[in-house]
C-alpha cells in the first residue's frame, strides 16, 4: 500500500475514533458519569482508544511503498 492511500485511511479512523469518543461523552453526561477535570475520565476511552490504534498501526505496518 502507498503512503497517501494509507494517510487517507488513517485520517478516516481517526474522524471515527473522534465520532466515537464524541459519543461516549454524550452517554457519559445522560448517565450522570462525566467528571470535570483533564483526565477524570480517561478511563471511558481506553477501550475504543485501543481499538482504533491498533487498527492504525496495522495500516502502518502495510506500507510498502512512500510514493513522491
Amino acid at each position: 500500500m502507498k503512503l497517501t492511500e494509507a494517510n487517507k485511511k488513517m485520517h478516516e479512523l481517526f474522524r471515527e475514533l473522534n465520532v466515537k469518543e464524541d459519543e461516549i461523552i454524550k452517554e457519559a453526561e445522560a448517565n450522570g458519569i462525566w467528571k470535570p477535570g483533564l483526565d477524570s475520565n480517561r478511563d471511558l476511552f481506553k477501550e475504543v482508544e485501543k481499538e482504533y490504534f491498533e487498527k492504525i498501526f496495522d495500516l502502518k505496518n502495510q506500507v510498502d511503498e512512500i510514493d513522491e
